[in-house]
């Protein structure tokens, strides 16, 4: 029990200052950027941090996406449903992405600098300046984190946890049903399209009573649950998966569709 306390004080305070950084943020984005005022020093004394103004090169590098554009790169494939997941969830948070296609088909993914990115040699890839994450889930969860809206993926930790688990269903039960049926049926691939069926059928049975009597996954609002599991359930009529017994799935997707920022499948 003793030995815990050391980690458990330095949690704590990573956490504190996980959290001063936020609101930091916050604060200056919104009296620096919105209403021009400086913070109230009232405001600076409750949180006991220092303020300093965004430097000219800094508010306009704000202005034009220049901080994000300059950094992240996205190694994509355009028919990858974890790809378009990534950049589903760019457009819909605003944050620009320099798309870098990788021919699978040449593979592209198979040689020495792509492996250097990922291991794995699977897309997607995202690299951030001299940081290179690997696994749409993750990808969705750094992006929200440094660039979002913290509503996306909520710092508390019951939002968390709830993203956490259908970040969790979208690797798993959806990625080996409806996701693994539509690699059989449109690309060929030598898997067992009647187990990929029949977990698709359990998956989005579960999935649309879930979804009877709430708009999204995880939260109040759209999350990055939402967009981790849209993109292969969206797929799976390409996979011979019927969605029409699943009203409300159908309705899930219809909000999707017309969020700010939305991006079709395939674009």
């Amino acid at each position: 029990m003793t030995g815990s306390t050391p980690q458990s004080a330095h949690m704590a305070e990573f956490r504190e200052r996980a959290f001063q950084a936020w609101l930091k943020d916050t604060l200056r984005r919104t009296f620096g950027n919105v209403t021009k005022e400086p913070i109230p020093e009232a405001l600076l004394r409750l949180i006991g941090t220092s303020y300093s103004p965004l430097t000219e090169a800094e508010t306009r590098s704000r202005a034009t996406g220049e901080h994000i554009m300059a950094q992240c790169v996205l190694y994509n494939c355009g028919p990858s449903g974890n790809c378009y997941k990534v950049r589903l969830f760019a457009s819909l948070a605003g944050i620009p992405l320099k798309i870098l296609e990788v021919d699978l088909a040449g593979g592209e993914h198979r040689q020495a600098a792509f492996t250097a990115l990922n291991p794995w040699q699977q897309v997607p890839v995202l690299q951030d300046g001299a940081i290179v994450l690997w696994d749409s889930q993750a990808i969705l969860v750094y992006l929200a984190e440094r660039y979002a809206e913290p509503e996306w993926c909520p710092p508390d930790p019951l939002s968390h946890a709830q993203i956490t688990q259908w970040l969790s269903v979208s690797a798993n039960e959806i990625q080996h049903g409806p996701a693994d049926a539509r690699l059989v049926r449109k690309f060929g691939y030598q898997l067992n399209y009647d187990q990929a069926a029949r977990l698709s059928a359990h998956v989005l049975a579960t999935i649309n009573t879930h979804l009877t009597d709430r708009d999204w996954l995880a939260l109040r609002g759209p999350s990055i649950a939402d967009c981790a599991a849209y993109p292969y359930i969206a797929l799976a009529p390409e996979g011979g998966i019927d969605l029409e017994p699943y009203g409300a799935i159908r309705a899930w997707m219809a909000r999707i569709e017309v969020l700010p920022g939305y991006i079709p499948v395939g674009s």
